[in-house]
C-alpha cells in the first residue's frame, strides 16, 4: 500500500480491485479525456504512457489526456501496477465518449475582497 512507511505487517488482500474512471469533453478543440485512478499519484512516466496510449485510441493529442491519482493510501504503490493503470485509461476512455452528455465549461475567476 503505498504511503504507510509506518505500517507493520503487509497487505492482506484486496478488499477492492484498482479503478480508473475517465470523463470526457468534445468541443472545437477537440475530444479531452480526464483519467482519475484510486492511487496514491501517478508517476510521470505512467501518466506519459496512459496519455499517449488513450490519445491514440480515441483519436486525440495526449496534451487533451490528463491522467491524476484520488491520493488515497489505501491503494497499490503506484509503480506495481503501472501497467494496469495504462489498460485500465485505455479501456475507460471510450466508454466515457459514449457516456458524454452536452453540457458547458465556463470559467469564473472572482476576486472576493479581503480573502488572501
Amino acid at each position: 500500500m503505498g504511503g504507510y512507511v509506518a505500517r507493520s505487517g503487509v497487505v492482506s488482500g484486496v478488499l477492492h480491485p484498482l479503478e480508473v474512471v475517465a470523463v470526457a469533453f468534445t468541443g472545437s478543440a477537440g475530444t479531452a479525456v480526464l483519467c482519475v485512478a484510486d492511487l496514491l499519484q501517478v508517476d510521470d512516466d505512467v501518466a506519459a504512457r496512459a496519455r499517449a496510449a488513450v490519445a491514440s485510441s480515441i483519436g486525440t493529442s495526449p496534451d487533451l489526456v490528463w491522467v491524476c491519482a484520488t491520493h488515497t493510501h489505501a491503494g497499490p504503490t503506484p509503480s506495481l501496477v503501472a501497467d494496469h493503470v495504462v489498460a485500465a485509461c485505455v479501456s475507460s476512455a471510450p466508454a466515457a465518449l459514449v457516456d458524454a452528455l452536452p453540457a458547458s465549461v465556463t470559467l469564473d475567476r472572482p476576486d472576493p475582497e479581503g480573502v488572501g
